[in-house]
């Protein structure tokens, strides 16, 4: 693999590049500026859970609640992971709010990103939907007995 600069100049990272410039300097752009990347900005989320639905919409739900792969990466990911954060917090002696503000970050679904990438570069869409999935709707039972350990 090699890197390619031309991924330093694609629209978003422009984009990103104009949005640190505008922080860094204080600027506040004009409303008929501003507004429409805000309209834009605010459907992003919505539009990207569509995307998400319905890529889990076709995965049929016996395929869907039948991989123990998935059982042991959801296992994985919302309990022995942020277990092993308040561990190493408290071995570290990390204020103990921070401690458990990373915990329970940690013990979040997977991330949708990981599924968009997927639908984009067509790998392996089909099992990151089915974690995303299973580790939503098992993350329902794990955060609340994660914060009993807190």
């Amino acid at each position: 693999m090699r890197f390619d600069w031309r991924t330093l100049y694609c629209p978003a990272m422009i984009a990103s590049y104009l949005s640190i410039l505008i922080v860094v300097t204080g600027w506040v752009p004009p409303r008929v500026i501003s507004t429409p990347f805000v309209l834009l900005g605010n459907v992003t989320v919505p539009a990207a859970l569509l995307i998400i639905g319905s890529s889990i919409a076709r995965v049929p739900i016996r395929r869907m609640f039948g991989n123990t792969a998935i059982y042991l990466m959801s296992v994985l990911r919302l309990m022995l992971v942020p277990l092993l954060i308040l561990y190493l917090s408290r071995l570290c002696r990390v204020e103990e709010t921070i401690a458990n503000i990373n915990v329970v970050l940690a013990a979040m679904p997977v991330a949708s990103y990981g599924t968009l990438f997927c639908i984009q570069y067509q790998k392996g869409e089909i099992i990151m939907a089915e974690g995303t999935f299973l580790t939503t709707l098992l993350s329902v039972l794990s955060i609340p007995l994660l914060t009993m350990f807190l």
